[in-house]
């Protein structure tokens, strides 16, 4: 996995760390016309080695959707994927790690969410990922929480991405249709030997060590051959495949996953 080395700033008026700034909820989709940040922008002279750091806490409750009527679930998985799939400035490594990190949190895996961030160098200054406000003690509020990447630059993610909102509406059916699709996914997975497709090799960067680990699987075959080869490479600890953003059910072939030959998959792996 690449890491970015600080080095300092040709600036000395510019004490702030460049933002990865979150968007609010009914904009997130016009993310992709803001301009990204130019490569060759320096970083902040901060350093993520120097920034305080502290371990994650589980996301506070959000008593409310960000807008009347209630959000539903289908509306609010939406705009979740939404969010990631349009931000423009950061790296897109960390925003990948920092989606499945998420995905950790509101499964209240806050253990799994702290080896995501820990294995890409992330700082979480407060122990919060999601952005939201504090009373200082003078009475005015200041904006707390956020994520720090090696260079300084600064990540912000909404609380709604991070915990459901309380008044989120179940939508009927969901539940027994997403069993529907288990079982349908189930049944693909045990494909005979002339149903495994085109062979391709796969490589997964890992997270801990910037090897990557070669595997050669058909089309057809599902992502779970290569966790099991990427296993076998780590030991005891977890890993999580991501491409395009997206992580790899062990259950969908590479053909569903839309992997393409010569692309690399990130492998994130952390303590178990």
């Amino acid at each position: 996995m690449g890491c970015f080395a600080s080095r300092p700033s040709t600036s000395t008026s510019n004490n702030e760390p460049p933002n990865a700034t979150s968007l609010p909820h009914n904009s997130s989709r016009a993310a992709i016309n803001q301009p990204a940040s130019s490569p060759s922008d320096p970083p902040s002279r901060t350093a993520s080695s120097t920034r305080p750091n502290q371990p994650l806490r589980p996301p506070s409750p959000l008593p409310n959707s960000p807008s009347t009527p209630p959000w539903t679930r289908r509306f609010l998985e939406s705009e979740r994927e939404a969010f990631f799939d349009t931000r423009v400035t950061g790296s897109a490594e960390v925003w990948s790690a920092l989606k499945l990190a998420c995905e950790c949190l509101r499964r209240g895996d806050v253990a799994q969410a702290q080896g995501i961030v820990d294995a890409v160098g992330l700082n979480v200054p407060d122990g919060r990922v999601a952005v939201g406000k504090q009373l200082r003690s003078n009475g005015r509020e200041k904006k707390a929480g956020g994520v720090f990447d090696e260079r300084g630059v600064k990540y912000e993610i909404p609380a709604w991405v991070v915990a459901d909102p309380g008044d989120v509406v179940e939508e009927e059916g969901e539940e027994e249709k997403s069993g529907q699709e288990d079982a349908v996914m189930g049944e693909k997975g045990k494909g005979k030997e002339e149903d495994l497709g085109e062979k391709v090799t796969v490589r997964a960067r890992l997270s801990d060590r910037g090897m990557d680990v070669s595997v050669r699987v058909g089309m057809g075959q599902t992502a779970a051959v290569i966790y099991r080869e990427v296993q076998e490479k780590i030991g005891p600890r977890k890993v999580r495949l991501m491409y395009l953003g997206k992580v790899w059910s062990e259950n969908k072939t590479l053909e569903e996953l839309g992997y393409k030959e010569g692309d690399v998959v990130s492998a994130f792996v952390f303590d178990a």
